[in-house]
């Protein structure tokens, strides 16, 4: 199971997280079974550019530090 992704900001838009998601995508269709995520905006950009569809958008809210909470968008890609 791919948990999740990330890229040092110094490595940003050089594709490196798009080769991640793609590896774990090609391990999907060996498998042949459906494929979710749950991803930040910026993720959600990447996943959908792959071929992920939108499925829903939902707000974590936030406590402590971060009161304002996160938006996260589900994604996934169906397998038939």
């Amino acid at each position: 199971m791919l948990e999740m992704i990330v890229v040092h900001p110094t490595y940003w838009r050089r594709g490196h997280g798009s080769t991640l998601a793609s590896w774990g995508m090609r391990l999907t269709e060996v498998d042949n079974v459906n494929h979710g995520v749950v991803a930040s905006k910026m993720g959600e950009k990447l996943f959908s550019s792959l071929g992920f569809e939108h499925i829903k958008y939902t707000h974590v809210e936030g406590e402590g530090d971060a009161l304002e909470g996160i938006d996260l968008a589900v994604l996934a890609i169906w397998r038939k």
